[in-house]
């Protein structure tokens, strides 16, 4: 999400639309089976009636071109009712409500199609910076947000206070070297939605415009009691914005929020104590979904990481590698993510790794992951090693101070190594159904698994 138009196309599939993509797609399929189906219907027509040699070679020709436009259309249909599905399942990952109803709420706000945001404020460096962060943190980059003021001041002019107030607390960015850009008419017709904050009516909006005036004071010159008043009330305000506009993510808590970079995979699971229910306050339950979100991520990885592991030529195992994870490599990215979350302990990866734990031992339990042995364990360090050593050899790792971290990345990547387990496809997909949207593998799994049930 991330990426402008990419975005856009994220939050499209979100809301249950079809992309500009997609329809493309629709149409040319569509084509491409009436033309296979002309096809046919020409080469049956004329078959009985066509005289000379080469008459069996256009009969066979004609149901060639026909087949192919028809397996084309087909593979296409099964693809894209496969990706609206995976769509459906996995847009509102933390929970926050079912999408049609998010798609609903937004459309009777009439910001569904909403796509660029300006905020203004009378200074520009206060109140609209604050609200277009909020903001950005929400959208993940599916929206264009401007922030400007009526009568811009320098941006030196914020102070401390607020500063403390907003960065210490919410993270958020505010570049004090950046001037503010004063309002025009063509940044107000640029966008889709104007947000005017304590200063109505100080500017025309046209009537194509939607536009929404809060009434927040300003926080400049007060203390910080009342600048996080004002941060609270601009908070607020964004996250029922965010409903408005149909985002999925609509709480500015940073628990809530999507880590930059990291993917993340959630899944409906059949096996209940794989995660308990998740209380607003109930840390450890939080800490639970979380760290199976990033298990799953290995967990949905597994079939390449075996295939990358396997294809490692003479650096490879001495045995024929299965689907695996590493607990290790989920434990590493749940500690990235607590620690830009700052959650969790002093120690974020000790509280990751404990976090890990627990699922792995329900899936263990279960018999979706079997533990390797200590032997072959090793075995996969010394493949995993003998392969960094080629990709990154020591000789080229820096000198001085910044050699310690290749060092210790290699160190964690040993560990990582150690920390591994046999994922049982059929035990895992009666744990998580959902996975056999998660590539080939996975869906051949699926397959194979049901076909076992039926026999």
């Amino acid at each position: 999400m991330l990426r402008g138009s990419e975005g856009r196309v994220d939050d499209e599939r979100r809301h249950g639309r079809t992309t500009p993509a997609e329809r493309k797609g629709i149409l040319a399929a569509s084509a491409i089976a009436l033309v296979g189906l002309g096809a046919i219907a020409w080469t049956v027509s004329g078959a009985g009636s066509t005289d000379g040699p080469f008459a069996w070679v256009s009969v066979v020709v004609g149901y060639l071109i026909g087949a192919w436009c028809l397996a084309f259309a087909g593979w296409f249909t099964v693809t894209y009712l496969r990706q609206r599905r995976s769509a459906r399942r996995f847009s509102d990952p933390f929970g926050d409500g079912d999408s049609e109803a998010i798609a609903r709420a937004a459309s009777e706000a009439g910001l569904a199609d909403v796509r660029t945001v300006l905020f203004v404020s009378p200074r520009g460096i206060g109140r609209s910076r604050m609200a277009a962060e909020y903001l950005r943190a929400l959208t993940l980059g599916t929206h264009d947000i401007e922030a400007a003021g009526v009568a811009p001041e320098p941006a030196s002019a914020l102070d401390h206070v607020l500063l403390v107030a907003v960065t210490a607390v919410d993270r958020a960015v505010f570049d004090t070297r950046r001037p503010p850009q004063r309002v025009s008419a063509a940044l107000v017709d640029r966008a889709h939605l104007v947000v005017r904050i304590g200063c109505p009516g100080a500017f025309r909006v046209p009537s194509g415009v939607a536009v929404r005036d809060w009434d927040v004071p300003d926080p400049l010159g007060g203390d910080l009691e009342q600048a996080s008043q004002v941060r609270g009330q601009l908070r607020r305000h964004v996250e029922e914005l965010a409903g408005e506009l149909g985002l999925a993510h609509r709480s500015l808590d940073l628990r809530d929020r999507v880590v930059p970079g990291q993917r993340h995979v959630f899944a409906a699971a059949r096996a209940a104590e794989l995660r308990p229910p998740v209380e607003r306050d109930d840390e450890s339950a939080w800490m639970s979904t979380h760290a199976e979100a990033r298990l799953l991520v290995e967990i949905a990885d597994a079939p390449e990481r075996a295939a990358e592991i396997n294809g490692r030529g003479p650096r490879r195992p001495d045995f024929v590698v299965p689907w695996l994870i590493s607990a290790g490599a989920a434990s590493s990215a749940f500690a990235r993510e607590l620690e830009w979350r700052a959650l969790g302990s002093p120690s974020p990866l000790s509280a990751a790794e404990d976090a890990v734990a627990r699922v792995v031992d329900g899936l263990v339990t279960i018999g979706a992951l079997r533990p390797f042995s200590d032997a072959r364990r090793l075995e996969l360090r010394r493949s995993g090693r003998a392969q960094r050593d080629v990709d990154d050899p020591p000789e080229r790792w820096p000198v001085g101070l910044a050699g310690e971290y290749p060092a210790m990345a290699e160190a964690r990547s040993t560990a990582e190594d150690l920390a591994t387990f046999e994922v049982v496809p059929d035990r895992m997909l009666a744990a998580y159904p959902d996975l056999d949207v998660e590539g080939d593998a996975w869906a051949a799994a699926a397959a194979a698994a049901r076909a076992v049930r039926r026999g």
